[in-house]
């Protein structure tokens, strides 16, 4: 967080403290939810081993059992996400 004086107003610049998750990283367990209805975001059906998790208004491809991020779906997702 920074703090700045700018014409005798003073303001405050937060700073995202939220982890990105990029393809191979593991989600902390119990921190996120599967997507159970991937239809209405848009999203195609499953077709392997994985599951889609939101994660930070992002939707990754997650291995179900270790938590591994499998890829990024975002960019897949309709104006309902």
């Amino acid at each position: 967080m920074a703090l700045s004086s700018t014409s005798g107003v003073k303001t405050v610049e937060a700073v995202s403290t939220s982890p990105r998750y990029d393809v191979g990283d593991h989600l902390p367990r119990g921190q996120y939810y599967m997507l159970m209805n991937r239809s209405y975001y848009g999203l195609p059906p499953i077709d392997g081993y994985w599951r889609y998790y939101e994660v930070e208004n992002r939707v990754l491809k997650v291995h179900p059992d270790t938590l591994e991020v499998l890829g990024d779906a975002t960019g897949l997702t309709n104006a309902a996400f």
